[in-house]
């Protein structure tokens, strides 16, 4: 009884966004029906979004060499403590663009990380900051960025930049965990802010929801900088990576950081193995865009098969729980010959339209 009120409900919010759509023979269900199907699509992703249940021990991603994690960060005051996990890539004056860390894939590479819109796209040349045990700079120019993804806070928003074996002898891997953070649990993360003498901690970020490549987080503490965070590690109470600082939408309370485990598995499959795997949006399961290297999503729009607008989404700002791997969710009422538009992006530069009829 409640989930036919709920369609109710929603059928009567709906009309002025569904008006002029027919309900025709070929659809084997009426209108209703369709909106409670719809209803219970969100739901299952609801309960698909729900965090699993901690392991006994915390455990990272597999791609990655085992790291000591930092088990008592939120007890450290002085950042130098935490120098050799950290790293800045820098312009041409030697100047910070954002920030980041290091990590060591399972192939024994040193990789220093951090966010695509900082770094750049693979075969860009970059400069890293990497930091000794006391806090004595050593920097790297003349660096290439190993793999890149794209822009965009429902993206994978990440770089990697390949460091010299010789970084090894001082640097401190960071692990990254193998499970996204809880709904309502607490991270926190370090970077460099622009506006500050040195790396800062930023701490009280409440996890609103860690679904597909984003994480959505709300300050419940004062974060006196944000400004050059871009690319800072967002770090879990087991002291492992969960995240990537990808910046603010939405006003100062929004913050978003990019999945860690999801991320960066797929740019080192994509380096280390020598080809590009795509980052793919399926509706149903069945592949609906490819994105090639740097591009990303404007919007995504919903449309009859006649081309009528149903519903457009801003991907780079969109703050729902959003899976590309099942992008269906987005979406109250998906049906068999509608037709999903997508805005494709070079950069931050509109490249082209793709078209996708539902099967």
């Amino acid at each position: 009884m409640r989930i036919w009120f709920l369609s109710f409900l929603l059928v009567c919010f709906s009309l002025p966004a569904y008006a002029g759509r027919p309900v025709t023979p070929l659809s084997s269900l009426p209108l209703v029906r369709r909106v409670e199907e719809g209803i219970l699509r969100r739901l299952s992703a609801w309960r698909r979004k729900a965090p699993s249940q901690p392991a006994a021990a915390a455990r990272q991603v597999r791609f990655l060499t085992p790291a000591v994690p930092w088990s008592s960060l939120q007890h450290v005051s002085a950042p130098k403590t935490v120098f050799p996990s950290l790293a800045l890539p820098l312009d041409s004056e030697g100047f910070a663009l954002g920030s980041g860390f290091v990590i060591r894939s399972a192939s024994g590479r040193l990789y220093a990380v951090s966010a695509y819109h900082v770094t750049g796209s693979a075969g860009k040349r970059a400069s890293v900051r990497l930091f000794r045990p006391d806090g004595r700079a050593v920097d790297y120019t003349g660096l290439t960025v190993s793999a890149g993804g794209s822009f965009g806070v429902n993206a994978p928003d990440v770089s990697l930049v390949e460091l010299p074996a010789s970084a090894g002898r001082f640097v401190r891997p960071l692990g990254v965990s193998a499970h996204p953070p809880e709904e309502g649990s607490l991270l926190f993360m370090w970077g460099r802010p622009y506006d500050a003498p040195g790396f800062e901690l930023a701490k009280g970020l409440s996890v609103e929801s860690a679904y597909g490549m984003k994480i959505a987080l709300t300050r419940t503490e004062d974060v006196a900088y944000l400004e050059g965070m871009c690319g800072a590690p967002v770090i879990d109470e087991n002291g492992l990576v969960t995240g990537i600082y990808g910046g603010r939408a939405g006003g100062n309370e929004e913050l978003f950081a990019i999945d860690a485990r999801k991320s960066l598995s797929w740019l080192l499959r994509n380096y280390e193995n020598g080809r590009y795997e795509p980052y793919t949006f399926s509706v149903f399961g069945y592949p609906a865009l490819e994105l090639g290297r740097g591009e990303s999503v404007g919007y995504i729009a919903h449309k009859t098969p006649d081309g009528s607008m149903l519903e457009k989404i801003d991907f780079p700002t969109y703050r729902e729980a959003l899976d590309a791997a099942r992008l269906e969710n987005a979406f109250v009422d998906v049906r068999s010959g509608d037709v999903i538009e997508f805005e494709v992006h070079r950069g931050r530069v509109f490249s082209h339209v793709v078209l996708f009829r539902v099967p």
